[in-house]
């Protein structure tokens, strides 16, 4: 008759698997956190990777920089970087001189310089009358003041009745504003408050005027800094828009014909391998930590929840005389941590060997070569859909012995076609537009 398990021993069993599984989750924990870390750093490397790449296929924006860099590539649609170029050129230079002959930009300094700028003098004494109308208006400025004006208080005009509230609350507001001015009366108070308030409208009025003035000097004057350094920076904006959109080019070009082309220039093409391999790299690392952290970790907590709701339900009183076959009860409960331990060895081997990987003259450029393969030697990388496909259509290849020769005469012919296609491609209208944008 084979065994059986009481709660005590279940209990006892899943206290020692929780604690395995908790332990198993800080290693993912502490894999995750290193893998966004090292991350970061290969991004920057993947980044300068594209950068070396470009200034080596474009150094500067000269026409013989440009045709080099369309034979390497194929990427005619750069001929049109010149036109283009010198459309924006003439464009802001027009926008420049234009600006420069308005006398509101010429004349700057004269108008709007801080201490001595007409403008910026004018603006100055305007604000100074102001300010010495400012004591009157403030003593003035009472909720009810506009309602006294209005009834006539202080004037023979006056016609609210003595038995009205809005009477004692105009003889309180008027008492109040009086005392303020230091006036016997509030008739006294009137002149001196409406000269007061209308040159201070007036006032208002042409310090809005002056300021509207100084503000449009000041967006041409904006304008102006924008488009020369538009015109500063112009040569290194194209010449690096130029860059990225030729890396992108090769690296999603079909590698057979831009193979060919970079097989002239051995040193662009390993830098050309260095952009792509690191790009993989990101790629592959990704898809590891996706696969073996992060769906690892999603698995090993519901395996915990479900550990800790069936710990809850057996430590019910009605549940304390349950028995668990044997056979279930030790395959739940085998000890995880070699099969934890596998896990864990595998992960990290596969992902220092693709961290660390820096042999990018083995890589060939060509449309059936994996870095996957070439970095791992053949380890299994099916749940990275790149990797995936690949196999399915081309196999798995072992690099391990080193880069194949190629059929010198192949290669040759190759490289005359991918040359014609680019002189051909010449001679065609433009079937794209360089656009910085």
């Amino acid at each position: 008759m084979s065994r059986t398990y009481n709660v005590r021993e279940f209990l006892q069993a899943a206290g020692a698997q929780r604690q395995e599984m908790t332990r198993a989750l800080s290693t993912a924990e502490h894999a995750r956190r290193r893998h966004y870390a090292e991350r970061g750093g290969l991004e920057q490397s993947a980044q300068q990777a594209d950068i070396d790449l470009g200034r080596a296929l474009l150094p500067d924006v000269s026409s013989a920089a440009v045709e080099r860099a369309v034979t390497l590539t194929g990427y005619t649609p750069l001929r049109d970087m010149s036109g283009t170029l010198e459309a924006e050129r003439a464009q802001l230079s027009a926008t420049v001189a234009r600006l420069e002959a308005d006398p509101r930009f010429r004349d700057r300094e004269l108008l709007r310089h801080p201490r001595t700028g007409t403008l910026s003098t004018q603006i100055a004494q305007l604000q100074d009358m102001r300010a010495t109308l400012t004591p009157t208006l403030e003593a003035c400025d009472h909720s009810r003041m506009a309602t006294l004006l209005e009834n006539g208080y202080g004037t023979p005009d006056y016609r609210v009745g003595f038995w009205r509230l809005s009477y004692y609350r105009d003889w309180e507001a008027a008492d109040e504003i009086v005392a303020r001015m230091k006036k016997a009366s509030f008739a006294e108070v009137i002149p001196e408050f409406t000269r007061a308030r209308d040159a201070a409208g007036e006032l208002e009025s042409e310090l809005s005027r002056l300021a509207s003035e100084v503000q449009a000097g000041e967006a041409l004057e904006q304008e102006h800094r924008a488009a020369s350094e538009g015109l500063a920076s112009l040569e290194s904006r194209y010449l690096e828009h130029a860059q990225r959109l030729l890396v992108k080019h090769l690296l999603e070009a079909d590698k057979t014909r831009t193979g060919a082309l970079l097989d002239r220039e051995p040193n662009v093409r390993l830098l050309a391998l260095k952009s792509q391999a690191t790009r993989s790299k990101l790629e592959y690392l990704d898809g590891l930590h996706k696969e073996k952290v992060e769906t690892f970790a999603a698995q090993t907590k519901v395996a915990l929840d479900k550990l800790d709701r069936d710990v809850a339900k057996y430590q019910r009183p009605k549940n304390a005389y349950a028995q668990f076959p044997s056979e279930s009860f030790e395959r739940r409960f085998r000890d995880p941590r070699e099969r934890y331990q596998k896990h864990w060895d595998r992960y990290n081997t596969t992902y220092q060997t693709i961290y660390v990987y820096e042999d990018y003259d083995r890589g060939r450029w060509v449309s059936d070569f994996l870095w996957w393969d070439a970095m791992t030697h053949g380890m299994d990388g099916g749940y990275i859909p790149s990797v995936h496909y690949h196999h399915d259509h081309y196999g798995t290849t072992d690099y391990s012995s080193g880069r194949d020769d190629r059929d010198d005469d192949l290669a040759e012919a190759a490289a005359a076609t991918a040359t014609l296609e680019v002189e051909h491609s010449a001679t065609e209208s433009a079937s794209s537009t360089f656009d910085p944008s």
